[in-house]
């Protein structure tokens, strides 16, 4: 019995370590994280959506988010709170901190969004910026044929990744 006593404490203590342990890392992603999106604050016309983008999708790599939380398809996969483990809560947490400061001029896009909803303010800033009309479609296809690196003032190997990204934007709408 005394035995017994003494496991279930090791376990406790094993739980109570792992559990600071995920508190530390998790306190330490958000500053990283929030330092990197600083640099890409979203910009008026959203000029620099697929950058900020860019840098969120290396974020989920790095951070080791789960797929769920940004997935722009809610209506079939919600997101549900009620069965998240500590971490992903805390991923949730911290990704909605994110974005919310790091949305510029597009905060109020975040009014509809419940507080703490990762995914729902995730896809608030998606359908501002790829929303999937044809006067969109027209008015991306009319920038990737008029492109001209002088009027855009890029240096050459800044215009080409320009011009593969409008490329693969198309690509993406069909």
């Amino acid at each position: 019995m005394a035995q017994a006593a003494v496991q279930a404490a090791a376990v406790l203590a094993a739980g109570v370590l792992a559990a600071a342990k995920l508190q530390e890392k998790q306190e330490r992603e958000f500053p990283t994280s929030l330092k990197l999106l600083e640099k890409e604050e979203l910009q008026v016309d959203g000029k620099n959506w697929w950058e900020y983008k860019r840098v969120i999708d290396r974020l989920v790599m790095s951070c080791g988010w789960a797929a769920g939380l940004l997935n722009l398809n809610v209506a079939a996969h919600r997101w549900v709170q009620g069965n998240e483990t500590l971490e992903e809560r805390q991923d949730r947490i911290n990704i909605y901190m994110l974005l919310t400061a790091t949305a510029g001029p597009y905060k109020h896009l975040f009014h509809a969004v419940p507080v703490g909803n990762a995914q729902q303010a995730w896809k608030a800033l998606n359908e501002e910026f790829e929303a999937d009309t044809a006067a969109e479609y027209n008015a991306l296809e009319a920038k990737f044929t008029g492109a001209n690196q002088v009027a855009m003032g890029l240096a050459v190997g800044e215009f080409i990744t320009s011009i593969i990204e409008l490329g693969d934007r198309l690509v993406a709408r069909g």
